[in-house]
């Protein structure tokens, strides 16, 4: 009987901790949503990032030239234009995975240093994102774009904010949990040295 008192506690805690991480997250995407309603964005990422893609987009052997946030890539006698967005940015999925770990029951420091990590991995995964889309784009055809673009790597870059986020986490996990062995393990040590 008391340990089925004492599960149900453990387990309303645990559902205590979700409901606190839900509301805190839900409360962490407002400015997510207020910066969509107003349109907000900062047009000197969008250059840099434009450059940055037109920079490897060169490395790569393409004949490629930016204006603003137009990409121009002369390829096989056609001229085609490419429009790095706001929303290219990845600012939606650098600010989803900010929010989730802020939200997460965990020091402060600690998120911090994850972020420190995950931004820029973040960063070169949506820049990889673009470049690959114009590319098989060049190979194959436009008329792939919006697929490979909406379907693919739109849901893949979520997939992939959730998948570092989830892998965060639980590298958090099992470092408890290896605490609590190691500190098991000495327990025992000490006894049998008494």
């Amino acid at each position: 009987m008391a340990k089925k008192i004492q599960r149900k506690k453990t387990v309303n805690k645990e559902m205590l901790e979700v409901l606190i991480f839900l509301i805190k997250f839900n409360f962490l995407s407002v400015p997510l949503y207020l910066a969509v309603f107003f349109n907000f964005s900062l047009p000197q990422i969008q250059n840099f990032l434009t450059s940055l893609i037109c920079f490897f987009l060169k490395v790569l052997g393409y004949d490629a030239t930016n204006k603003n946030y137009t990409i121009s890539i002369l390829h096989s006698n056609k001229l085609n234009q490419i429009e790095i967005s706001w929303d290219c940015t990845g600012w939606k999925s650098l600010y989803a995975l900010f929010a989730l770990t802020l939200a997460t029951p965990v020091e402060l420091v600690k998120k911090i240093k994850f972020l420190i990590l995950a931004f820029p991995c973040l960063f070169l995964i949506n820049l990889a994102r673009i470049l690959t889309t114009i590319i098989f784009s060049l190979s194959y055809g436009f008329n792939y774009f919006e697929i490979i673009h909406t379907f693919l790597w739109r849901w893949g870059l979520i997939f992939l904010v959730l998948l570092i986020w989830f892998a965060w986490i639980k590298t958090l996990y099992f470092k408890k949990s290896n605490l609590f062995i190691e500190h098991g393990r000495r327990r025992k040590q000490n006894r049998k040295q008494i």
